[in-house]
């Protein structure tokens, strides 16, 4: 069953295309950014490390990591991703979609 919220975004996709592009493009760039976190965080977890010891690595604040991997909409900085794939002895690289 749908939310109040989900009939109103599909009635507004429906209704407006540029609104419907718009979240889509949105709803892509989320989806990444969540994906990188999620390939992150499985390295971490993978290596043994806890987040404040990835955030030294990274010299990072340990409450910033944790938030990066905790919270549901972290959206944090491309500089502070590499520096986490960089501790991780990962590099960060354009595919195609």
């Amino acid at each position: 069953m749908k939310t109040e919220f989900q009939k109103y975004i599909a009635a507004r996709k429906t209704q407006d295309p540029e609104f419907a592009d718009r979240f889509e493009s949105e709803k892509k760039r989320i989806q990444q950014i969540d994906d990188l976190i999620f390939a992150l965080d499985a390295e971490r977890q993978a290596r043994g490390l806890s987040k404040v010891e990835l955030a030294k690595r990274a010299e990072l604040q340990g409450t910033y990591v944790r938030r990066i991997f905790t919270q549901e909409n972290p959206n944090p900085t491309l500089e502070n991703l590499v520096a986490l794939a960089n501790a991780l002895g990962k590099r960060i690289e354009l595919v195609d979609a």
